[in-house]
């Protein structure tokens, strides 16, 4: 059974995610990717100055549907 692992990076002008399927001999593939830009001033300096907010836009980064091979990095699917 394949095995999924998700990656976060918060950064000071988006959120990014990426999710990995790792197959039974442990290759892994990327299966979904996306980002959410974040205005100015929500994380300073590798900090999250307003969690309210950056969190809302983890929900909403989570919740768009694509397909896992779109090329936009604009769309992630939605994580079970």
């Amino acid at each position: 059974m394949a095995q999924g692992i998700v990656g976060l990076d918060i950064g000071s002008s988006a959120v990014r995610a990426v999710e990995l399927t790792v197959d039974e001999r442990g290759i892994a593939s990327v299966s979904a990717f996306g980002q959410v830009g974040l205005h100015e001033g929500l994380v300073v300096g590798g900090e999250v100055r307003e969690s309210a907010e950056v969190g809302s836009s983890i929900r909403r980064l989570c919740s768009k549907g694509s397909s896992p091979k779109s090329e936009s990095t604009s769309e992630l699917l939605a994580f079970e």
